[in-house]
């Protein structure tokens, strides 16, 4: 019973809560540093707050909290938790566009998930509380927040509703995204099978993002040169553009990177000035296709408002669009095309987040 007690005893158990020190470095802004402070109060944590030049000292004296949030700016934050083995663990969360107060919520119901990864017991509420050592004299400091008055019987206080919330991570966030207007802008290079080789093209679209990832979108292609055909009986330019509409799903990645892949559908119009030689008389035509496409989009967002983008859009057509010379096929549309463009987006939040 003794050596079965010893080896019970000799696992690794979960690190306790109670030694869970959580320290806040105001690098950057002092607002959001305040509100993630009192949201990981909430969480259950012991909390510290230091300025970035007094934690390069901690750090020199070798003296740092095993789990830390640097608030970088309004919009970024950086969190850190150190293990046993002195490995670091990093992580960079970005602020969604509009999603306003949240963040720091966010950023602690981050920092939770990571610790549970890492075996780490979270606190109740109950058990938050500030630390008592003393701080930097240049630092703020703050005052203690009020006691709670009492709750009826069946009413949870704020800080039990805190407590009684479930742990998500970053994709959790999604549901409470804003809707977004996008008006996208920028070129592309396209290419179709049949002849009538590569075209350069302004890209210019509109497109509404919404909760969960999903997004609506209408996209047009509009030839910046035309592309030339020449035979015996003469040459032709043509031209041709893409109209199309289509739903996109944004994949989970964290801040500030953005991938998204959706499909659509369009019309296809293609231009077509004829100019004949000798006994051949050129004409103006227009050529009309119906356009089914696959769309992967890779971006970074810049700002709130504004992100870069670059996609790649590959379909095909029907029917098949030819250019004849007097009854002779010289060239053709697809089936099979493709693009690759780069755009910039400016956005602006018509819901913010969490709105009904």
């Amino acid at each position: 019973m003794l050596a079965l007690v010893a080896l019970l005893g000799a696992g690794s158990p979960a690190k306790a809560a109670a030694n869970v020190e959580i320290l806040i470095i105001d690098a950057g802004s002092a607002e959001l540093a305040r509100k993630v402070r009192a949201e990981a109060a909430y969480a259950g944590f012991v909390t510290r707050t230091r300025s970035a030049g007094s934690e390069r000292t901690q750090r020199a004296r070798g003296a740092q909290a095993p789990a830390s949030i640097r608030v970088d700016s309004l919009d970024r934050v950086e969190l850190r938790v150190t293990t046993d083995d002195a490995t670091v663990h990093t992580q960079e969360l970005v602020r969604d566009p509009g999603e306003g107060d949240s963040f720091a919520l966010r950023v602690v119901e981050q920092l939770r998930a990571r610790l549970v990864d890492l075996g780490w017991q979270l606190p109740d509420a109950s058990e938050s509380t500030e630390a008592s050592e003393p701080t930097d004299a240049n630092e703020p400091t703050e005052a203690p927040p009020a006691s709670v008055p009492p709750q009826p019987a069946g009413v949870l206080s704020d800080d039990a509703t805190r407590a009684a919330t479930p742990t998500v991570g970053v994709e959790a966030s999604d549901a409470a995204r804003p809707v977004m207007l996008w008006l996208d802008a920028g070129v592309a290079g396209s290419w179709a099978r049949g002849g009538l080789g590569a075209t350069p093209q302004a890209r210019l679209g509109l497109r509404a993002t919404f909760g969960a990832g999903w997004g609506a979108s209408v996209t047009s292609l509009l030839p910046l040169l035309d592309n030339e055909v020449a035979a015996a009986e003469g040459e032709a330019s043509v031209s041709w553009y893409l109209f199309g509409a289509g739903l996109e799903h944004a994949l989970p990645l964290p801040g500030p990177w953005l991938v998204s892949a959706g499909m659509g559908a369009g019309l296809l119009v293609l231009g077509v000035q004829g100019d004949g030689l000798e006994s051949f008389d050129g004409r103006r035509d227009r050529l009309l296709a119906g356009a089914y496409f696959l769309e992967l989009c890779v971006g970074r967002q810049l700002t709130s408002w504004l992100s870069l983008r670059a996609s790649l859009l590959a379909g095909l057509n029907a029917p098949r669009p030819v250019v004849d010379f007097d009854g002779r096929e010289v060239a053709s549309f697809g089936r099979w095309f493709g693009t690759l463009g780069l755009a910039l987006d400016v956005g602006v939040t018509l819901s913010p987040a969490g709105a009904p």
